[in-house]
């Protein structure tokens, strides 16, 4: 009897064994951060056992739903999305254990989407592109940025049905950006489309606000775009006002026209009362008395000297001339002296009169009222009565 009782009981309790080692806590703590089409999913989990991976569901409501698996003991993972991004998604993520499997966390999952009109509780968004803002005098104020599709066109996915129709239609089509413009210090808003690649446009405002702020969102292919910050004019008064311009074109262009035709003509005032020379002045005075130099030099003349003796006896063709050069001075001797070697007589050889054709007039002096008659080298003839 207590046999039979016994093994039922024995039985239970095995199975209970079991179903309490088959058992896996589910993680705890999930949180997802969506932004720019990048998604990070994170957990906690404080039991590892070997073999421990974390399952992350991603439901689609108009498309496929897609796992992933994460090793332990890594906390988070990032994922794309294959499928329109407006569309709406539910995030999960179990525990497992071989065939074992824990519940879903957070138990109903976290609901997202980059649709600002999508019903879920998690809206993701991408951050307006750099926004300029100008306040003009007519009292309008003129914004401008970069289409957003040109910031994250390659990231959004392409349906499958229209990658070959659709062939580098990132670049070629770029989707309407409808966007809201809000003046924060006064509440009041204004509607704008933008199909080109840059978005500019104006709104009018009071000139005389000291702080012009604006605040822009929108949405692009149904998907949400949201300025990070206010964007912030310069007040309107640190610009320059109409009569400012006025004022500059005629007061300073004038004055800067007197100052040019000053210069001009005293440049002519010194072209005309100053020499052509550039020479420096002590450079001058050199030049001017190596002039005089060459003046002086130029007016001083050397009278020609003609010969104050007889003619000759002999003739030129018995006594021809001594090659002179040009560039030697003429020199003269005293009478008598003859520079021929044919019958040269030298001033030592004065006293040896034969040999000589000319004879030295020195020696004519008279001796008590009687000449003395010297021989002479030509030949005596017999005087003639």
């Amino acid at each position: 009897m207590s046999r039979g009782i016994f093994n039922p009981v024995f039985i239970l309790l095995l199975v209970g064994i079991q179903l309490l080692a088959a058992h896996v806590n589910p993680p705890t703590s999930v949180t997802l951060d969506c932004h720019n089409l990048v998604h990070v999913v994170k957990w906690s989990y404080t039991e590892f056992s070997p073999g421990l991976q974390f399952e992350i569901y991603i439901g689609s409501l108009h498309g496929a739903a897609k796992l992933n698996l994460v090793d332990s003991p890594n906390l988070q993972t990032n994922f794309s999305l294959d499928t329109d991004p407006a569309d709406t998604y539910t995030l999960e993520v179990s525990a497992v254990i071989g065939p074992n499997k824990s519940d879903e966390a957070p138990p109903k999952g976290i609901q997202f989407s980059y649709n600002k009109n999508s019903p879920a509780s998690k809206k993701c968004f991408m951050d307006l592109p750099a926004v300029n803002v100008t306040v003009m005098p007519d009292g309008f104020a003129r914004f401008s940025f970069m289409h957003p599709w040109l910031l994250y066109g390659d990231k959004i996915p392409v349906p499958k049905s229209t990658k070959k129709k659709r062939h580098n239609a990132r670049s070629e089509v770029i989707p309407e950006f409808s966007y809201e413009v809000v003046v924060v210090s006064k509440g009041t808003s204004k509607t704008f489309d933008c199909n080109e690649r840059e978005c500019e446009d104006e709104l009018l405002v009071d000139p005389k606000e000291e702080k012009l702020c604006l605040k822009i969102s929108g949405d692009m292919a149904r998907m949400a775009v949201r300025g990070t910050q206010e964007y912030c004019a310069m007040p309107a008064t640190a610009l320059p006002a109409e009569d400012d311009y006025m004022y500059v074109i005629y007061i300073v262009v004038p004055l800067v026209v007197l100052i040019a035709l000053a210069f001009i003509l005293f440049l002519v005032y010194k072209k005309v009362t100053r020499p052509s020379s550039s020479l420096p002045a002590a450079m001058t005075f050199k030049d001017h008395l190596w002039r005089t130099v060459v003046r002086d030099r130029d007016q001083v003349s050397v009278p020609e000297v003609e010969p104050a003796s007889p003619t000759p006896l002999l003739q030129s063709t018995e006594f021809p001339p001594a090659p002179t050069s040009s560039t030697e001075y003429e020199v003269r001797e005293r009478i008598g002296v003859l520079t021929d070697c044919n019958g040269v007589c030298d001033d030592e050889e004065i006293g040896n009169n034969e040999g000589c054709g000319y004879t030295q007039g020195g020696n004519l002096d008279e001796d008590d009222g009687e000449t003395k008659v010297e021989p002479s080298g030509y030949e005596s003839r017999p005087v003639v009565d």
